[in-house]
């Protein structure tokens, strides 16, 4: 019988995508994944199909995920005998970066799981130029290129992120794997009709074309985009509404940039736990995805850790 193999993984928050993929890993009799987050989830109901811990950090939370240190974490890398580590999130941060030294150390077999390298500077005009400004993002490639060095996998989030890590940062081929993101699809099929009644009521929905937005108010997701081609479709077309769900730093600049006469029409949810998601999404109409950049594409497809765990001297994993 064969026994199971164990993951130590980190991340700084769950995201829905991660939660259905951990609990899809986590029912896998042959591995037993232990999973650490640097933030609590904002849906405290999410993270329950698998074992997870969230962590402890002496930097307050209103700081950057990359300045706050979290001592449990190098302190198990150190000191924990699991069969092989995960890195994900970001890779800037204090935390990963002692991590990743910890277990180069060690010697331990450790991977990164990441998304698609953000784009250059120069693609980039979005971006605010003194926090990914050309020598932050200078130093940011020679980080990555040394942690890609240093690592035994490099775990992709999609197709395009396995490409970009070879062509762009001469990773070697053997070291790359893809594991996209598990998303349950069924959770968004037959949802009460009574909930998504409620919803169109609750908006005034009733008889128009309704477009949903679901993800963070910042820039790189581009709701400013959004707001503005919504704005020029309800000119030719009143009988249209817009959702936006989801929460963040420009929630109050966006808010005030909607012209007066579409306000009735633009509605901002704020943030929706993912139990209420589905509804919301039946009641729409369009999904509308505006992202000038996101590192991966959602599949329904189920993971490749197990292949880390149990052979870390196989000479190189394979993606499906």
């Amino acid at each position: 019988m064969t026994s199971r193999q164990s993951v130590w993984l980190l991340t700084n928050l769950p995201s829905p995508y991660q939660v259905d993929l951990f609990t899809a890993i986590h029912q896998q009799d042959s591995l037993e994944l232990d999973v650490r987050f640097m933030r609590a989830p904002k849906d405290e109901g999410a993270a329950v199909g698998f074992n997870y811990r969230v962590l402890w950090s002496p930097v307050p939370a209103k700081y950057r995920d990359e300045l706050r240190l979290h001592p449990h974490a190098v302190w198990e890398t150190a000191f924990s005998k699991h069969d092989c580590y995960v890195l994900s999130g970001i890779y800037t941060s204090i935390t990963f970066l002692l991590c990743a030294l910890v277990l180069t150390i060690r010697r331990k077999p450790w991977a990164m799981w990441l998304e698609r390298p953000r784009p250059q500077t120069s693609a980039r005009p979005w971006s605010n130029h003194r926090v990914c400004g050309a020598w932050t993002d200078w130093l940011r490639r020679r980080v990555l290129r040394g942690l890609l060095r240093r690592c035994d996998r490099v775990i992709c989030i999609g197709s395009a992120a396995v490409e970009d890590y070879a062509s762009r940062y001469a990773a070697p081929r053997e070291k790359l794997v893809m594991l996209p993101y598990c998303c349950d699809g069924m959770k968004f099929v037959d949802v009460p009709a009574e909930q998504v009644v409620a919803i169109r009521a609750r908006y005034g929905l009733d008889g128009r074309r309704v477009y949903l937005y679901s993800g963070q108010l910042i820039e790189r997701k581009g709701v400013d985009v959004l707001l503005a081609a919504f704005g020029r479709l309800a000119e030719t077309h009143p009988k249209v509404s817009l959702l936006l769900l989801g929460d963040g730093k420009l929630r109050d600049k966006l808010v005030g940039s909607v012209p007066e006469a579409i306000r009735s029409q633009t509605h901002f949810v704020g943030f929706v736990e993912q139990a209420a998601l589905p509804a919301y999404f039946a009641a729409a109409d369009v999904f509308v995805f505006p992202s000038r950049h996101d590192g991966w594409g959602c599949c329904c497809q189920r993971g490749l850790l197990c292949e880390l765990a149990g052979n870390h001297d196989s000479g190189g994993g394979r993606g499906p």
